[in-house]
């Protein structure tokens, strides 16, 4: 497999024995000059898939922690103070084959990038097949370049390394700038990851972080997401009640293509950034009401469903009262237009939803985007509202999210 790898991606693909005599199936490592080297790939590879009671991907993992954890190469030492160690492994067993990347942040991170993908003959028409596993290689090929190119250049940068209790770029996510309409380029360093109110606990799945914009005080929100309603967030911005969306848009300036084929509710990307101001969350002033709190968000909702947009996600996470007492909505992932040709009638909406909301009709909009739910809602917080995986938010969903939030949440 080893050779068959080395002649496919144009790498040498080597055999390497760690100072414990265990080894990976293969490694590739570059030379970074004065008999320096580092390995940033890696091989394992099993007879058949489950030989050996253990599964090649998990063990491909394990060896990336393994070498990266090796305190007696110097190299190691020095660029893991500086970086992530984004390291690319193939794994597999018998006919099998995937693709898998990982990181080295404050703890190990690792992703599979394919699904386990066939790579024997199974039947007599295997073109699209075969088709499909050439192009995984050759971006793979093209991976390992661009990997070999990134530690080359890295290795000899000015980077400071890694220090307790010190943010460093190691931590987070590399977009760190985006280019503004009038063609400048804003840019920040990232300070820590933000969690939901409340919470002191450490989410490994959070996408959510807080920086300060190069050369002045201000503080930035960072988060990455596979959809987002910008126009919802804008319009709600407009009304008082979101912080400034500076951004939403692709990584980096790179004009990424977007799939060609679309499903409603599925995000087939390309994942997006979204950087807007940051409001500091504060507790309800004493002499603001709670339920003004709910009034201001009835009042913002009776906007927002007359000029078509709904909300979808009125979780007490996604709600904030900045320092004036003013109601802000932070989370606009699910956001975005309804069908207004059809009236919510169903489940006593008409109990639920403003009056004036219920009689507007109108022909729906051929093209439009409407805003749809994702795969797996949290039953615990949407069973009662009437919404369900993959069909469409409507403004009831909105009103009876509203209905069940407790005054004892400040709103």
């Amino acid at each position: 497999m080893r050779s068959a790898l080395t002649a496919i991606l144009k790498i040498s693909i080597t055999l390497e024995t760690n100072k414990d005599t265990t080894a990976s199936d293969g490694v590739y490592s570059i030379d970074l000059g004065q008999g320096i080297k580092l390995s940033i790939g890696l091989v394992e590879f099993k007879q058949g898939l489950g030989e050996g009671g253990s599964d090649a991907t998990i063990q491909a993992g394990l060896s990336m922690k393994r070498l990266w954890s090796d305190d007696a190469k110097a190299a190691t030492v020095h660029v893991r103070s500086k970086c992530c160690c984004p390291t690319l492994m193939i794994a597999g067993g018998g006919p099998w084959l995937s693709v898998l990347g990982g990181v080295f942040t404050d703890k190990l991170i690792v992703q599979r990038l394919t699904d386990m993908m066939w790579i024997a003959q199974s039947s007599t028409y295997e073109d699209v097949r075969v088709y499909r596993f050439a192009q995984t290689m050759v971006a793979l090929r093209e991976c390992f370049n661009d990997l070999r190119q990134y530690y080359t250049q890295l290795y000899s940068s000015d980077i400071p390394s890694c220090l307790p209790n010190v943010p460093h770029p190691r931590f987070f996510p590399y977009p760190t700038a985006f280019e503004r309409e009038n063609g400048t380029i804003t840019s920040w360093y990232y300070i820590k990851e933000l969690h939901p109110a409340n919470s002191e606990e450490m989410d490994p799945t959070c996408v959510t972080y807080l920086a300060q914009i190069t050369g002045s005080q201000d503080l930035v929100v960072v988060k990455f997401v596979d959809r987002y309603g910008a126009a919802v967030h804008r319009f709600v911005a407009n009304e008082g009640h979101a912080p400034e969306l500076l951004y939403c848009g692709p990584l980096s300036r790179q004009t990424i293509p977007s799939p060609t084929t679309s499903f409603p509710g599925i995000a087939l990307g390309p994942l997006q950034m979204v950087v807007m101001r940051y409001v500091k969350p504060c507790s309800l002033p004493a002499s603001k009401p709670l339920i003004s709190m709910r009034e201001q968000l009835r009042s913002l909702f009776v906007k927002m469903h007359l000029s078509g947009y709904v909300f979808g996600d009125l979780r007490r996470p996604n709600v904030i009262l900045d320092e004036k007492g003013t109601v802000q909505l932070i989370d606009f992932d699910w956001a975005g237009r309804y069908d207004r040709s059809y009236v919510d009638t169903d489940l006593n909406a008409q109990d639920i939803i403003p009056s004036n909301i219920l009689v507007v009709s109108e022909n729906s909009q051929d093209g439009t985007d409407y805003a749809i739910y994702p795969l797996d809602l949290s039953k615990l917080s949407f069973d009662k509202t009437g919404a369900k995986d993959l069909k469409p938010i409507r403004p009831v969903h909105d009103w009876r999210m509203l209905g069940m939030i407790s005054l004892q949440d400040g709103l």
